[in-house]
């Protein structure tokens, strides 16, 4: 039973951290010479690895990192470190589970093992809708690019009759007064903010090779009460955009309105160094 539980940990375990540990350390020579049972070095392990996850948790989900400044190996960490809290306290709760049949544990000391579980476990749904929504903004960052090269579709209608991707050049440029021209009279129209799901440079478009500086993504359907209004505005305003009508596998997870140019490709070099 120790050797399984210690195999266990050991997989979780960085080996690096393990070898500059000195508490780590220290409880293998007392383990080595009988003093420590093996069962409080395994402990030992996981709590330690435990607070690492932790740590990357704090530096990823717990964080104040907005969409721009997140990247696809964080998100992969954050659910990944909360999935494997998640296997360690399932891993204290089978364990304890068998104390409390054998009479050495009260069952009433079983509910705070599984409060903490479902404390992880919300953790872990918490994760994944962020890394969700982050690889979302990577499909609508692919699908930005791949429009650049569609028949320019100038748009005549509002009323979704449209062509399933409309791109539309306007004066060919969008400023950071044209920015503000479009949030202020949104929030005049709607009395609320403007849906942005990503503005300007992105760890994603980075990540993607594209130069996203300049330009926002609105998370709207284009044939929307919303997105028809925004469609309107900026044809009358001569503002360019791309709207995204539905979902496009390989391209767009969802619709939306990316305003602004499309955007470009990195220069080789910007982008091995970004």
């Amino acid at each position: 039973m120790y050797s399984l539980f210690l195999a266990l940990a050991l997989i979780q375990q960085d080996p690096k951290t393990v070898a500059t540990n000195p508490e780590i350390q220290r409880l293998e020579e007392l383990v080595a010479a009988g003093a420590v049972a093996p069962m409080r070095l395994a402990e030992a392990r996981q709590n330690l690895a435990d607070s690492e996850d932790a740590a990357i948790l704090s530096r990823t989900m717990y964080a104040r990192l907005t969409p721009e400044e997140f990247t696809a190996e964080q998100a992969a960490a954050m659910t990944e470190a909360a999935k494997r809290r998640v296997a360690r306290q399932q891993e204290k709760i089978a364990r304890m589970e068998k104390l409390v049949e054998s009479g050495v544990m009260a069952k009433s000391e079983m509910a705070p093992l599984q409060a903490e579980l479902d404390a992880r476990q919300s953790v872990v749904r918490l994760a994944e809708v962020r890394a969700a929504l982050l690889a979302e903004l990577a499909e609508m960052a692919q699908a930005e690019q791949a429009a650049a090269a569609t028949v320019v579709m100038t748009p005549s209608t509002v009323d979704g009759t449209g062509p399933m991707v409309e791109h539309f050049n306007g004066l060919g440029k969008f400023s950071d007064a044209d920015l503000k021209r479009v949030v202020l009279a949104f929030e005049k129209e709607f009395a609320k903010p403007l849906p942005v799901s990503a503005r300007g440079e992105t760890a994603f478009h980075r990540a993607l090779g594209f130069d996203h500086r300049g330009r926002i993504d609105v998370g709207v359907n284009p044939d929307s009460g919303e997105g028809q209004w925004i469609r309107k505005f900026l044809a009358l305003n001569k503002i360019p955009y791309i709207a995204f009508r539905r979902a496009i596998t390989g391209q767009a997870s969802a619709p939306h309105i990316h305003i602004g140019t499309p955007s470009p490709k990195l220069a080789a070099t910007n982008a091995a160094t970004d």
